[in-house]
């Protein structure tokens, strides 16, 4: 099978960009008396966050509402638009243009919304990379669901066997595997979390700067 086609997730895979996005969360939460830890980053990363956050709130038995939360939070800005920490992950902009080289079909899916994923990628000039970007509010279920992979790979044509996902969290990996396509385990980001249900597992995007090796993927 001849590979055609590669999509990507973005939070800690195109951009390590779960601390941070996490740290905003935090802080929204402070003023209600709630220390969010780094076992409850897990249980948000790869998500929405909208059903984490219910389940915060239920847990402390708070008093509010999740658009409550949402607009304190919004309030303090957010990491995509704001973080001057914010850039492509080492060596992801070299894949991208060795697939576009190769005339491999390039895809992100992701579960943020789509405002702050377009001005991510805005911010580091990285938007003509991808053929076709899915976010969370552009589909009807989120990951694990594995609608976006499957209406990225419609969009552009191809079949889920012609495809490589690559992902760092089990939601995203059950995702992409829940579509039928080959998964990359990526372990390059901040916030290690378990792979282990991908296809492969890679540390860095070097490791797949070799178009003959990715094909050999999907034999």
């Amino acid at each position: 099978m001849k590979l055609k086609c590669v999509l990507f997730d973005f939070d800690g895979v195109i951009a390590d960009s779960e601390n941070g996005v996490y740290e905003y969360l935090k802080k929204a939460f402070l003023p209600y008396g709630v220390y969010l830890t780094e076992k409850d980053k897990l249980s948000y990363i790869g998500t929405s966050g909208i059903q984490c956050i219910q389940n915060t709130i239920d847990s402390n038995h708070l008093e509010l509402t999740v658009e409550k939360l949402m607009e304190e939070k919004m309030k303090l800005g957010n990491y995509y638009e704001d973080s001057e920490d914010l850039a492509p992950m080492p060596g992801a902009v070299e894949l991208l243009q060795l697939l576009k080289k190769s005339g491999i079909r390039t895809g992100l899916v992701s579960s943020t919304r789509s405002s702050f994923i377009l001005a991510a990628l805005n911010r580091m000039n990285m938007i003509s990379y991808f053929d076709v970007i899915i976010c969370g509010d552009m589909i009807k279920e989120r990951k694990p669901s594995p609608e976006g992979y499957l209406k990225a790979a419609s969009l552009l044509k191809v079949k889920s066997e012609e495809c490589i996902v690559i992902e760092d969290s089990p939601t995203g990996i059950r995702a992409a595997k829940a579509a039928g396509i080959f998964v990359i385990g990526y372990k390059g980001s901040e916030v290690l979390q378990n792979t282990s249900e991908a296809d492969i597992e890679i540390h860095k995007f070097s490791e797949c700067l070799d178009i003959e090796k990715l094909n050999s993927m999907l034999k």
